[in-house]
This record gives structure tokens, sequence and C-alpha cells, in this order.
């Protein structure tokens, strides 16, 4: 009788630590958050104080080579630990999940990670019952998603049998069939041709919006980044170096005009500098960029000086030129 009370009272204590987590998850602001995290492998700094909080929806995390990227989702996924700060998913503690918690987490890895002695859905199937859900529903949804991925009769293949472009589906099927709370997607269109990698971020989009999942996307192909993604994460060197929506992102990158003469006009180039612009020559072709630059502003340097000015266009600004501008300023500010 005693025993049978006290596991009672086990119970009952496990129970209001269940719906402590669950009022957590709900109340929290982010999905993920890194506070002063620094994270070193031997002398080298992998994230240096690393301070960002992400919402979630579908975030792209953009970064050169060693960067910190990889280093952050397997710090996320529990894979390897970090020397201090703190990270949080879901409001708690990324050291500190449970299993449950756990389970509400995909991962689509860049390497292949397939195992080839499988067809593509028993292995969909088996992924789906490792994270808990019985057979028959792992079944069921496996399916479901094969068909979203539109893969039909290769389904049934053995996955050493598969093209590239179909392993990667396969990929991105186990990540999302236990319906993750977020997917950590890890350059999920590398190795894939324009067509395909069309496809996958289509897809990608279509799980998004059909179950709700956030994905992290963390990937080096900015046109990805650019039509996928509703916030935009930049790391260099370990540290934040930009957070904001794709939008606002190419904002960043300084107004740029150019400009063709008949003739190289020293004095002209000489007011521009002046004024804080820019400036780069190739032949009688002149790009300006600057702050606060406008059309009128290069007109008015032009009647001062009286250079003629035949040919004058903004130029397009791409996501490609944010990032690097982004990049070489956080060179130029050490």
């Amino acid at each position: 009788m005693y025993q049978d009370k006290r596991n009672e009272h086990k119970l009952g204590d496990q129970k209001w630590i269940d719906i402590h987590r669950e009022l957590m998850i709900l109340n929290r602001q982010y999905l993920i958050e890194f506070k002063d995290v620094i994270k070193r492998y031997g002398n080298v700094m992998a994230l240096d104080s690393l301070s960002v909080k992400m919402n979630g929806k579908i975030t792209g995390l953009l970064g050169p080579n060693g960067a910190g990227k990889t280093t952050m989702i397997k710090i996320l996924l529990g894979i390897i630990p970090y020397d201090s700060g703190e990270v949080l998913l879901f409001g708690i503690p990324s050291s500190h999940l449970s299993l449950s918690e756990k389970k509400k987490i995909g991962y689509m890895p860049e390497y292949e990670g397939l195992n080839p002695n499988f067809t593509a859905v028993d292995f969909v199937i088996h992924m789906g019952t490792i994270s808990g859900m019985p057979g028959g529903i792992a079944r069921e949804k496996a399916h479901d998603l094969l068909n979203i991925l539109n893969i039909g009769e290769e389904r049934y293949r053995y996955i050493s049998q598969l093209s590239s472009g179909t392993r990667q589906k396969v990929k991105l099927a186990q990540a999302v069939i236990h319906n993750p709370k977020i997917a950590f997607l890890d350059e999920p269109t590398s190795g894939l041709d324009p067509h395909s990698r069309l496809e996958m971020l289509s897809l990608i989009r279509t799980l998004h919006e059909k179950y709700e999942t956030n994905i992290l996307l963390s990937t080096h192909i900015l046109s990805d980044v650019e039509s996928l993604c509703n916030e935009v994460v930049i790391i260099n060197e370990g540290k934040l170096a930009y957070q904001g929506t794709t939008l606002e992102l190419e904002k960043v990158k300084k107004d740029s005009y150019i400009l063709h003469m008949n003739e190289d006009d020293e004095r002209f180039v000489e007011e521009l500098v002046k004024k804080g612009y820019s400036v780069k020559m190739k032949g009688l072709e002149f790009v300006i960029s600057g702050d606060n630059i406008s059309p009128y502003s290069i007109l008015e340097i032009a009647a001062k000086t009286k250079s003629r000015v035949y040919h004058l266009e903004r130029l397009k600004r791409s996501l490609e030129d944010s990032v690097i501008g982004i990049l070489e300023g956080r060179k130029t500010e050490k």
C-alpha cells in the first residue's frame, strides 16, 4: 500500500514536471536561443560568444566554410557539448531535453547517412518507428510523404539503386515523417541539378505549409535562401554577422549606379570621392556606390564639374552582393 502511494507521488511529480515543460514551451519567446556561447576545438574558436535568437518558420543559416554553422546544428542536436554560455531549444536548455522533446526534432544531414540495404519506403518507415510512431501509422505517413515528394515506384528500390536526387528526397522524408516541431536541413540541395534543386525547394515549402514544421536551412547557395526563407542568419568566424529578413538583407548593400561618359574626367571623380562615394572605373564606365546616393546627387556633381553623362542607371542589388558586403565589413572592423 505504502509502495503504491509512493509510486503515485512519483507519477504525480513527473506529471507536474511535464506540465511545467509544456508551459515553458508555450510561453517561450523564441524557438532557438544562443546566449554568449563559446565552443572551441583545441585552439580553434568555432563559436565566439555567439548570441542569436530565432523565431522559427523557415530560417536560412548562411556563412562561409568554417563559420560555425555545423557546430551550431550539432549543439542543438545534442551531438556535441559547448564550453560556456547557454543554448535553448523550445525554451529549454538543449542539454536537458527529454526524450519526448528530442522527438520534436528532425534532421536531414548533408552527408548520405542512408542505409543502402533498405528500400526507400522501408527506410522512411524505420525512421518513423525509431521516433516512436506505431508501425501502421509510420507506414501510412511514409507513403503520403513519398507521394508528396513525387517518388513513385522508386520507393520500392534499394537506396543504393536510387539517383542522387531521389536519395535527397528520402533524406528529407525521414527528417519530417514524425511531424517534428523543427527540422534542421543541412545543404538539402547539395549536388542537385538546377531542375531538381528548384523541385527540392518547392517540396520543402510544401512540407512546411502542410505540416507546419519550422525549418532551419543551412546552405551556401544564396538563391535558395532568397527564394525560400523568411529570415536570414549569417554566421562568420563564430559570431553573428547579420540577422533579418531577406528583403532587409538586400537593403544592407549600399546603392550603386553605373554611368558612361565620353571622356575620362578626373575632377568629376575627385568631387564624387569628396562626397564620400566609392568610384570604380573600367574605361569610361563608372560604378558609383555610397550612402544616401541618388541620380540627382550624381548629376548635381556632374553639372558642377561640367561633365557629360551619357548613361546613368541603378544597379540591381543581389543577395550575394549583400552577403559579401557584410562579410567584408566584418573583416574591415578587425
